[in-house]
């Protein structure tokens, strides 16, 4: 499952510079997946593909992309991907009060009621 990850987060990347920002992708199993910026901001970003219904993201995975924004002072996002549909933008401060035990499964649903688009995301860029 590494490889088919790993696959999304390099083209979630390539679809970041294409709209002019620049990025790195963390190798690994590290968090944040990516991290990206533009016009002097920046955003870090955990990526997550599945072809399911539901993503399960692991609690310590939160709360290292809540300590990375912290200490970097910018946003963080949760980047879901469902199947074929387009990539969804959590804010990782909705994920932190429902990470319970090891953590918490997100609904397909439940995301594309919550989550940001991605032309909605780089739009609003500077008013993150």
């Amino acid at each position: 499952m590494y490889k088919v990850g790993a696959f999304h987060e390099r083209r979630l990347l390539e679809k970041f510079r294409e709209a002019t920002f620049e990025g790195i992708r963390a190798a690994g199993s590290s968090c944040p997946d990516l991290v990206v910026c533009k016009d002097g901001k920046s955003a870090s970003i955990e990526c997550k593909y599945t072809r399911s219904a539901q993503i399960f993201l692991k609690r310590d995975n939160i709360a290292r992309l809540l300590a990375f924004s912290e200490a970097s002072g910018s946003p963080a996002f949760a980047a879901l991907k469902f199947g074929r549909s387009d990539w969804l933008f959590i804010p990782a401060t909705r994920l932190g009060h429902v990470a319970k035990g090891t953590g918490h499964t997100i609904k397909k649903q439940w995301a594309g009621a919550e989550g940001l688009a991605f032309h909605y995301l780089i739009s609003n860029w500077g008013h993150l």
